[in-house]
C-alpha cells in the first residue's frame, strides 16, 4: 500500500526574466500521505500556483527532489509523467475548463480519450460510461447529462469538472481555487462534494486563499514568498475512522482494475485506442460547427487549388520564354502591367507604381536570371503630351539606366542621355523620338534653326493619372526597321 502520495525535499523553482532571476519556491519540504485533506494557503504571488504545478507533475523543480507515489520524478520521462498524471491525478480548476462543444457526459468521459487501453475497446468504453453515469447520479447531475456547458450554472460546471477529475479513480485530487468563481451556495455544494470524495479515501489537496475553504481541511500548509511558513494539523485527536479511511485507497482506488495491469499490453493497441478517441472528438467538433467546418474545408481547397494553378502557370510561362529565346532568336522580352486595365473592371488604378519582378514574381525572376539581365521597365497608360505649339496622345516608357537606350541600338541625333545623378534623383527629363518631335513642334517653327533643337524645351504630360512637366535633353534618330 502506498502511504506517501507526494513528497518534496528541498524543492526550489527559479526562472529567468530578461537579465534577472526570480525564485518562485525555495527550500520547500512537504510530505502528503494517502487519505489526507490538505489546504495550501497564501496570498497572491506567494508561489501557490507554482507549487501546484510541481505537485501535479506539470513542471519539474529546478532544485531538490520530488517523489510521486514513491517514484522519483527525476527518473520519469515526459511520456511516463503524462501517463502517471492521467491515471493517478485528477485536476479541478477555478474556471472549470469544460469543452464547450461537448455535453456534460462527454466532458466527464474526456480523460478516457487519453487513457491507453489494452482491453476490448467497446467493453472499456461501456465501463467508463457507466462510471460517468454513476458519478452524475451520486452528485445529483444525472438530469444534466445531455446539456452543454453554456446551459449550466457556475456551481454545476464545477461539480461536472470534479466528476471528470474522478472518472479514472485517481489517488490524488488537486483543486486550484475550486470555489473562487462561485457564489456562497455553490461553494457549499462543491466543498461538500470534496469532503465526500475524501471520505471515500481520495487524497485531496486544495489551493486557496479563502479561509472558509481552508477550514474544511484537516491540514493547512501556509506559503509566503515561496517558502513554507507553517504546516498545521487541525485535528489533534484524529478519530480512528479517519485513519481507516486512508486505507480505503487500497480497495477503492489503488487496486481498482486498470488496463495497464492486464497482460498483452502493447504500443500498437495504445496507439489504436488514442487514434479512435481522436477521430471521435474530431467528428464531434465537425458536427457541432458545420458551417465553420465547411468554410475551413473550402478555404483549404481553394488554397491547394491556387498552388496547383500557380505551379501550372509558371511552367506554361517558362515554356513560352524558352520557345522565344531558343527557337525565335529573341534577345529581349518585356513583362509589363497594362495601366489601362489595372483597376476594377478595366478602370484605371492610380495606386500602381511599377512592377518589380524579384518581389512580386520570385519564380519568374529566378527563371529570368538564367536568361539575362532583369531591369524594371515602366510603361504608362495613354497620356496627353503637349508643347507650346502642338499635342499628341501617346504612351510614356520609364527606364532606370542607360542600358535600355543602348539596347535600342538607336543613335542620338541631338542632345544626350540621362546621367547617373538624374537617374538617382528622379529628375523630370525626357528623350523623345524624332517622330514625336515632328508632331509636337511644327516644321515652320523658327526654333528648328537652332542646331540643338529641341533640347531645353519643355513638354507637359497630362490625363494619365499624373501632371508633370518634362525637360527635353535629347532626340533619338529614326530606327531602321528593314
Amino acid at each position: 500500500m502506498i502511504t506517501q502520495v507526494l513528497g518534496l525535499k528541498n524543492v526550489g523553482y527559479s526562472y529567468r526574466s530578461q537579465d534577472a532571476t526570480f525564485s518562485a519556491l525555495r527550500d520547500v519540504d512537504i510530505a502528503i500521505n494517502s487519505g489526507e485533506f490538505v489546504a495550501i494557503v497564501g496570498p497572491s504571488g506567494s508561489g501557490k500556483s507554482t507549487l501546484l504545478n510541481i505537485l501535479g507533475l506539470l513542471s519539474r523543480p529546478t532544485e531538490g527532489d520530488v517523489f510521486v507515489f514513491e517514484q522519483a520524478l527525476s527518473s520519469l520521462d515526459e511520456a511516463q509523467m503524462a501517463d502517471l498524471r492521467n491515471k493517478n491525478i485528477g485536476f479541478v480548476f477555478q474556471n472549470f475548463l469544460l469543452v464547450s462543444r461537448l455535453t456534460v457526459l462527454e466532458n466527464i468521459l474526456l480523460p478516457s480519450a487519453f487513457e491507453a487501453s489494452t482491453n476490448d475497446n467497446d467493453a472499456s468504453a461501456e465501463q467508463r460510461k457507466a462510471r460517468a453515469i454513476e458519478l452524475l447520479q451520486r452528485f445529483g447531475l444525472e438530469a444534466l447529462a445531455d446539456r452543454l456547458p453554456r446551459e449550466l450554472s457556475g456551481g454545476q460546471k464545477q461539480r461536472v469538472a470534479i466528476c471528470r477529475a474522478m472518472l479514472l479513480k485517481p489517488q490524488l485530487l488537486l483543486a486550484d481555487e475550486p470555489t473562487g468563481a462561485l457564489d456562497s451556495a455553490s461553494s457549499v455544494e462543491v466543498l461538500k462534494m470534496l469532503r465526500e470524495l475524501h471520505n471515500d479515501g481520495c487524497t485531496v489537496v486544495v489551493i486557496t486563499h479563502d479561509e472558509n475553504v481552508a477550514s474544511q481541511a484537516e491540514r493547512i500548509i501556509s506559503v509566503f514568498d515561496g517558502r513554507i511558513v507553517s504546516d498545521e494539523n487541525q485535528i489533534k485527536n484524529k478519530p480512528e475512522t479517519l485513519k481507516d479511511a486512508a486505507n480505503v485507497i487500497t480497495a477503492g482506488f489503488a487496486t481498482s482494475e486498470r488496463p495497464d495491469n492486464q497482460p498483452g499490453a502493447s504500443g500498437k493497441s495504445e496507439l489504436r485506442h488514442m487514434l479512435a478517441q481522436s477521430v471521435t472528438l474530431a467528428r464531434r467538433s465537425l458536427a457541432t460547427h458545420r458551417v465553420r467546418s465547411v468554410l475551413t474545408g473550402l478555404g483549404l481547397f481553394i488554397g491547394i487549388l491556387s498552388l496547383i494553378v500557380i505551379s501550372g502557370l509558371g511552367e506554361i510561362v517558362e515554356n513560352a520564354f524558352n520557345k522565344l529565346f531558343y527557337t525565335s532568336s529573341v534577345r529581349k522580352a518585356y513583362v509589363y502591367y497594362d495601366a489601362d486595365r489595372g483597376g476594377f473592371h478595366g478602370a484605371r488604378s492610380s495606386d500602381w507604381r511599377g512592377l518589380h519582378a524579384q518581389i512580386e514574381f520570385p519564380r519568374l525572376a529566378q527563371m529570368f536570371s538564367k536568361k539575362g539581365t532583369i531591369r524594371p521597365f515602366l510603361r504608362s497608360g495613354t497620356c496627353q503630351v503637349k508643347s507650346d505649339t502642338g499635342a499628341l496622345r501617346t504612351r510614356l516608357s520609364g527606364v532606370t539606366d542607360t542600358n535600355e537606350f543602348v539596347e535600342m541600338d538607336t543613335a542620338l541625333t541631338v542632345g544626350r542621355l540621362p546621367n547617373a545623378r538624374e537617374f538617382s534623383s528622379g529628375t523630370a527629363v525626357t528623350v523623345l523620338g524624332s517622330d514625336t518631335v515632328d508632331q509636337l513642334f511644327k516644321a515652320s517653327d523658327p526654333r528648328r534653326r537652332n542646331h540643338d533643337f529641341p533640347v531645353g524645351e519643355r513638354v507637359t504630360v497630362d490625363n494619365c493619372n499624373t501632371l508633370v512637366t518634362l525637360t527635353i535633353i535629347g532626340v533619338l534618330g529614326k530606327r531602321d526597321t528593314t
